[in-house]
């Protein structure tokens, strides 16, 4: 019980520090939104997208390889989304049952609550990618930032359960995971830009 009691604390913990951290990307993406424009109107043949710059350096390989040279906001937003449901479906399927494998002197009530941490994490991030889908295809733009938010919350459900235990995240079986999390945090980036690039401007953790 102690040990539970741990970690939902240490997840409220990181769970704070991760929002501060997400609530910045914003603001270093309007840093680089003049550069970025520099660099269009040159016509460089650049093959990244300006909805990726100015994200994390451990989300912004995604973005760039799902969005290559894509300029224009709604069907970067599309592309966006599709390519994470996606990722986290295959993440998914990976890590079930993660718990499991986890190191022998963590204690088994310890894995069961990550496992249940986990699935219901997928869970949650998938069906709010699939909410944020279904609200751009309806002509729904305002917000939708939040809606793929609330996606990386879930993920970071299971995240945040691991890190507890200091599980190494860039090794197997934990790196799927890793994978899944940068994926979702990807997302949200490039869809708060192409909102931004399309005139939604909304805070992205504004409820």
């Amino acid at each position: 019980m102690a040990s539970s009691r741990k970690l939902q604390i240490s997840f409220s913990s990181m769970a704070l520090v991760m929002i501060i951290i997400c609530g910045a990307w914003q603001e270093a993406g309007a840093a680089g939104d003049d550069i970025n424009s520099n660099k269009s109107s040159a016509g460089g043949g650049a093959s990244s997208s300006v909805f990726c710059d100015g994200l994390p350096a451990g989300s912004a390989p995604f973005c760039r390889e799902v969005l290559e040279g894509e300029t224009e906001w709604e069907k970067a937003i599309v592309k966006m989304i599709g390519a994470t449901v996606k990722k986290v479906k295959a993440a998914e399927a990976a890590a079930a049952g993660i718990g499991g494998r986890l190191p022998a002197s963590i204690p088994e009530a310890d894995r069961a609550n990550i496992d249940e941490k986990c699935k219901s994490g997928f869970e949650y991030a998938l069906h709010n990618l699939r909410r944020a889908m279904k609200r751009i295809r309806g002509g729904v733009y305002a917000r939708t930032d939040n809606v793929v938010y609330s996606a990386w919350a879930g993920i970071y459900e299971c995240s945040g359960a691991l890190n507890h235990f200091k599980v190494d995240m860039s090794e197997e079986p934990f790196k799927v995971q890793d994978h899944a999390e940068k994926a979702v945090a990807a997302c949200h980036g490039a869809v708060s830009k192409a909102l931004d690039a399309g005139g939604f401007n909304n805070p992205p953790l504004e409820n």
